[in-house]
């Protein structure tokens, strides 16, 4: 019994430095979300098995007992006190066991929305990354028409307008900058301030857009 505890007692602790590396590394995988769910679901197992064994180990326990009960009043007396001691012991396991299981479900439960915040994060990333490369696209197009204005009091102001535009342009990479290197569990903070960063954004092209066309 006791070599099966310390067995039980090895894997959980195996498993749960597991868990402690992966809290501790914000770049999480589909894997390690699908290992956590893994050892939860093995402890549980473990547990279940632990109950059956504490169960057998009573009935085997109750049975030698009346086995016993024909021996001298002192021997019934050792008897009861071994069997309650063996039983007590096997359903302190079995509730080891089950303690074990529901820590490491819960783990994998906040593993697992950990690593949906991170797949949210990344999404958001390259949504923004993407916007400013087509910015930057425009920008140049809006610089060339620019270019061939004809009024230079106009193209002045397109050209200031246009400055204003790569500022804000600027302004919101450095936003996303900041977001990429916040936690997992930060990021949503900082994603306030980059979208008021990209509605500027968007404005100010807008504004520099009408202004070109008159």
């Amino acid at each position: 019994m006791t070599r099966w505890l310390k067995l039980l007692t090895g894997t959980a602790l195996g498993a749960a430095t597991t868990l402690v590396f992966l809290g501790c590394n914000d770049g999480i995988s589909r894997q390690d979300v699908q290992q956590a769910s893994q050892d939860a679901r093995e402890a549980e197992q473990d547990a279940a098995e632990a109950q059956a064994k504490a169960d057998r180990q009573a009935r085997q326990a109750r049975e030698e007992f009346e086995k016993k009960r024909q021996l001298t009043d002192e021997r019934i007396h050792e008897a009861r006190r071994e069997t309650y001691e063996e039983a007590n012991e096997a359903q302190e396991e079995a509730n080891e066991a089950r303690r074990e299981a529901e820590e490491k479900r819960q783990e994998a439960e906040k593993l697992e929305a950990k690593f949906a915040t991170q797949q949210e994060k990344d999404a958001y990333q390259k949504q923004v990354t993407d916007e400013l490369e087509s910015t930057d696209a425009k920008i140049k197009d809006l610089r060339g028409q620019a270019d061939k204005l004809t009024d230079e009091t106009r193209k002045n102001e397109v050209e200031q307008a246009l400055d204003k535009l790569e500022e804000k342009r600027d302004a919101t990479a450095n936003k996303l900058d900041e977001l990429k290197d916040a936690a997992a569990d930060q990021w949503q903070d900082l994603q306030r301030d980059t979208q008021q960063a990209r509605r500027e954004l968007a404005q100010q092209l807008d504004s520099v857009s009408r202004l070109i066309r008159g």
